[in-house]
């Protein structure tokens, strides 16, 4: 066998290296981590032939506690990390990184020594994929944006690979998910029939499609929503959608660059990220778009030429430099070239803003404060906010208020969000100015949609970090605000929820949802009289609910029929949560399940929850007793219940 391939099948085995090859071949290490390749189209660092001297290669176990690889650069940033999670001496998950920031992972999930699940991170995305039949191609998609299925969209017909386009095609079980009134669903589903059924022509409609044609971005406003109404509209879920996308693309294959669009049609968000119902269509001058306006039945339009704003000189100038400053940026190293890039960028953005009108003004300018934001909060930008708001300024001069708002907010929360990776100290001291901020923040913009949710924040200080009984009639009061000034929204039904738990100690309280095996719960039902409840609200992201599992099931042991513990999972994902009960069949007790995680679940937003874990103890008499209580604190509570 040779060195490289001993190696190799070292790293295999978790990274126990033999003394002697530990010593004697750091290079040949280094380059057997580098060896290793993402199986998918990404991105990443990877050194110079001459940068290889200046790379190390260290134990995992030693800095991060886990058995595999760390790979530093020169500069001594992460550029690879392989790991093995479970220890059984096989690397199950591969990460690679670009400029410090992990931007790719590779997962090995059914220990077959093959990675089967691929996940976009950092500035790369938010994509997660499955490769079921492990041939190294997307099968299916556990998360994904819908700027993300406009590439791949585009990709799909541009390469004429149908089976990516299928990845990203709704199924007829996440239609019957989304909860549409029936007349709404059953046209939707024979739309989708008909989609599928003219799968095997999609690459004849884009033959006149360059090879060389490239995605620009996602050509669509923001998304819509019908609400869940049953009375009124028969939608039994909210449903997210877009009615008319499209996936804008750069093509330099002729005399000059040109930009041309693609019309998705109708996409709606399920669980597992956004999906398109339609075939696409090539939008031609003179040609009707056939596709989209299924959800709201909006009339048909001849949506003329395929090109930016009837191709404007201008636009078409910037959108190049855009194009450029973004190329450059991927390959730009942290310092003063990515800073002078990052303020390029600023000023190009700025320029599309101005420039464009309407809907398409709004999208840069939210397109602008999300990058902006995203880099500073990244450490690729550091002067980002001040360049923010002084853009902000700037577009106030000019008379333009668009998306104002969202400006100020994505400075506030980014800030927050930074400097809450600091110390204990500093993330005090990041807690306070955030709330000040954000009061700030609703005095200049009231009626901002983002104004419930700063409202929502502030009473969440109140309430988790206040001692006493001040703070919690300070959350109170500013839960009926939201209540009172922005009624019918979310906000508002999880400010209520929110002040009636915090309002409920010695009261009944109302609470009912689906169990996961679709059995009706309701906390006030004639089976739980007598008994004391336990309900604990969860998620498999939260290591401290999951660390409580143990203990519940010794309060079920130690006060057997007396005691009946409630579990309420508010992940994203119903399959994580399956598969997370799947792997821990010990703790059985009934569980709800409703999708919409923690900013939108039905059952978070009865209780106002907005924080995990989260318990609430009901007694014998369906009264409740605490609100805040740690799991281990209620053994204590239950013995006096019991006096």
């Amino acid at each position: 066998m040779s060195t490289r391939a001993f190696l190799l099948a070292t790293f295999l085995v978790a990274g126990f290296l033999t003394p002697t090859i530990a010593q004697d071949n750091p290079q040949d290490r280094i380059k057997t981590a580098l060896s290793i390749r993402p199986i998918q189209q990404v991105n990443v660092d990877t050194p110079t032939a001459d940068e290889l001297a200046n790379c190390r290669v260290e134990r995992a176990v030693e800095t991060i506690g886990v058995a595999g690889w760390i790979v530093y650069d020169g500069s001594g940033r992460k550029i690879r990390q392989f790991l093995d999670t479970d220890g059984d001496k096989k690397l199950d998950v591969w990460q690679f990184f670009r400029n410090g920031v992990e931007v790719y992972r590779e997962i090995d999930t059914d220990k077959d020594d093959k990675r089967n699940e691929f996940r976009w991170l950092g500035n790369e995305g938010t994509r997660w994929g499955i490769d079921e039949n492990q041939d190294g191609a997307i099968d299916r998609w556990k998360q994904i944006s819908a700027e993300e299925v406009a590439a791949e969209v585009f990709h799909a017909v541009r390469d004429k690979n149908i089976a990516r386009f299928r990845a990203v095609l709704i199924s007829e079980s996440d239609l019957a998910n989304l909860g549409l009134r029936s007349e709404l669903s059953q046209s939707i589903s024979e739309k989708l029939k008909a989609s599928q059924a003219g799968l095997s022509g999609l690459s004849a409609d884009f033959k006149g499609l360059s090879p060389k044609a490239e995605f620009a971005h996602f050509g669509s406003a923001t998304p819509n929503l019908l609400a869940k109404d049953f009375e009124t509209s028969g939608n039994r879920e909210d449903v997210f959608f877009y009615d008319l996308s499209s996936a804008v693309f750069s093509d330099d294959s002729g005399a000059g660059k040109s930009y041309g669009q693609i019309s998705l049609g109708t996409m709606l968000k399920t669980s597992e990220g956004w999906r398109v119902v339609e075939l696409p269509v090539l939008m031609q001058e003179g040609k009707v778009v056939t596709n989209g306006g299924l959800m709201l039945s909006l009339p048909s339009t001849a949506m003329a030429s395929a090109g930016i704003e009837g191709n404007n000189a201008d636009i078409i100038k910037l959108f190049e430099e855009f194009e450029d400053v973004e190329n450059r940026l991927r390959n730009a190293k942290a310092g003063a070239e990515t800073e002078k890039l990052q303020r390029k960028r600023v000023e190009v953005l700025t320029q599309l803003a101005v420039q464009s009108e309407g809907e398409n003004r709004a999208n840069w300018i939210r397109q602008l404060a999300d990058t902006v934001a995203n880099a500073y909060e990244s450490g690729m930008f550091d002067q980002g906010l001040d360049e923010l708001m002084e853009t902000g300024r700037k577009l106030g001069a000019q008379k333009i208020d668009a998306e104002r708002d969202y400006i100020a907010w994505r400075v506030i929360t980014a800030r927050y969000s930074k400097a809450s990776d600091g110390s204990s100290s500093e993330r005090v001291a990041a807690s306070e100015r955030f709330q000040k901020d954000l009061e700030a923040f609703i005095k200049s913009f009231p009626n901002s949609d983002f104004a419930p949710e700063g409202l929502n924040q502030i009473a969440l200080y109140a309430e988790v970090n206040g001692a006493d009984e001040e703070s919690l009639k300070q959350a109170v009061e500013v839960y009926r605000r939201i209540e009172k000034e922005f009624p019918g929204t979310k906000w508002a039904a999880r400010a209520k929820g929110a002040r009636n738990r915090l309002d409920s100690i010695g009261k009944k309280i109302d609470f009912a949802g689906k169990t996961i095996n679709n059995q009706n719960f309701d906390l006030n039902s004639p089976q739980l009289a007598g008994k004391i409840v336990i309900i604990h609200f969860w998620a498999t992201w939260c290591d401290a609910c999951v660390k409580d599992f143990p203990e519940f099931q010794r309060l079920q042991a130690k006060y057997k029929d007396e005691l009946v513990v409630v579990g309420v999972n508010l992940d994203d994902s119903y399959d994580k949560m399956k598969e997370h009960l799947s792997a821990n069949a010990q703790y059985k007790w009934t569980q709800l399940y409703a999708p919409g995680g923690v900013s939108d679940s039905p059952l978070a937003i009865q209780m106002g929850v907005s924080t995990l874990p989260l318990n609430l103890l009901i007694d014998q008499k369906g009264q409740v007793v605490d609100t805040g209580l740690s799991a281990r604190e209620i053994d204590r509570s239950i013995q006096r219940l019991q006096r």
